[in-house]
């Protein structure tokens, strides 16, 4: 009897190793044949999966979206205010610092591709809307503002938590966990004092 292959499974084994490998060496560390290599198939078996590296890189990439959007909402629902739920995506520890690595990777792609472009779009607005919501949700004097303020203020928000990740994947030593979540603290305060009349 043949052995029963569950395709799912082998599919995630081989976006978690093109995810390792990204992570570790960039993008020019993927390539189907070091991806193969990395879970111990043959390149044979990689490519009925995925067609090419391209292909790989988009799962790769949707795949650690998909775990910070879980983290994200797990900590939301799990009574985390704003704050606490922009920590789980900041990259405090090396877990999260390599979702960042492969994130950087796929939007180097995504400039000059606009599939790629358009799924990274995609992503930022799902994002803003998460972010508005818990603007709604935890700070009273937001509840009856208007859809386009509270948009500003969300994009505001995901564009400090961006700055802060890029110095800390590239200064991580100037960049410690307490430090970038000052600053996202500092940026929540602001918008406490000054956000109403924006």
């Amino acid at each position: 009897m043949p052995a029963i292959v569950d395709h799912d499974e082998r599919r995630r084994e081989v976006t978690e190793a093109a995810f390792r490998l990204i992570a570790k060496g960039g993008l020019a560390a993927l390539t189907v044949r070091a991806a193969a290599d990395e879970v111990g198939y043959s390149t044979a078996v990689v490519s009925h999966y995925f067609e090419n590296k391209r292909q790989l890189l988009i799962q790769t990439y949707e795949l650690s979206a998909e775990g910070a959007a879980a983290r994200f909402f797990a900590a939301r629902e799990a009574g985390a205010d704003l704050a606490g739920c922009l920590a789980v995506l900041l990259p405090l520890d090396a877990a999260r610092a390599d979702d960042w690595n492969v994130w950087f990777c796929f939007w180097g792609e995504a400039v000059a591709d606009p599939e790629l472009g358009m799924r990274q779009r995609a992503r930022v607005s799902d994002t803003i809307g998460f972010i508005g919501a818990l603007l709604r949700r935890d700070r009273p004097h937001l509840r009856t503002a208007d859809e386009a303020m509270i948009e500003h203020l969300a994009s505001r928000i995901l564009s400090v938590l961006l700055g802060v990740a890029v110095q800390a994947l590239f200064s991580p030593a100037l960049w410690p966990p307490a430090r970038q979540l000052q600053i996202i603290a500092d940026e929540l305060a602001s918008l406490d004092h000054h956000g109403a009349s924006l």
